[in-house]
């Protein structure tokens, strides 16, 4: 597989250089499987994406929008409606304006206080969706990712035990206020 770098010039530009992606990805899944599995991520760029596929008609109609099935690639441990929450902004920015059915959507229940019950209820419902075996692993159409300051993706920060959640397709992170899933 070839790869390619491409600067773009901000924050905008990769949105819609990401929502291009997404749109290519989608049809190229429902084509090939007929279905489209995406994981979301938080974050300012992935927000703008989101309200691109919504809000710009010609992304828009191209969406497969009954064929996705969205999750997320880590939630902070905090309720659905919160201000950090990944759910929230994904809901605010995309969900709640695009045709899809409460069944389209898997989220982290970030709101639960038990982290680590959440992480493997998170994993079952993994398990669940695609249809896995013991050391099996989902294989998304398409993950998106950001990346912080520090070199965190995903709520996996550098030099954290969760870097080395040996089989587990998600865990909760060494701090409390995130749960993360593992994305090989």
């Amino acid at each position: 597989m070839e790869r390619e770098i491409r600067i773009l010039a901000d924050g905008a530009s990769i949105a819609r250089r990401a929502a291009g992606i997404f749109v290519q990805a989608a049809a190229a899944a429902v084509k090939e499987k007929g279905s489209f599995t995406v994981a979301l991520a938080g974050g300012s760029t992935p927000k703008t994406l989101y309200g691109l596929l919504v809000n710009d008609a010609c992304l828009r109609s191209q969406v497969p929008w009954d064929k996705l099935q969205l999750f997320f690639g880590d939630e902070r441990s905090v309720g659905p409606d919160h201000a950090d929450s990944n759910f929230r902004m994904a809901n605010e920015a995309l969900i709640s304006k695009a045709p899809l059915k409460p069944e389209q959507i898997i989220r982290i229940k970030g709101e639960n206080p038990d982290t680590e019950q959440a992480a493997r209820e998170y994993e079952q419902a993994l398990r669940s969706s695609f249809k896995l075996s013991d050391g099996q692993y989902p294989r998304f159409d398409l993950v998106l990712v950001g990346m912080g300051n520090e070199g965190h993706t995903l709520s996996l920060f550098p030099g954290t035990k969760a870097l080395h959640a040996d089989k587990r397709i998600v865990s909760k992170t060494g701090s409390a206020s995130s749960i993360r899933s593992v994305l090989p």
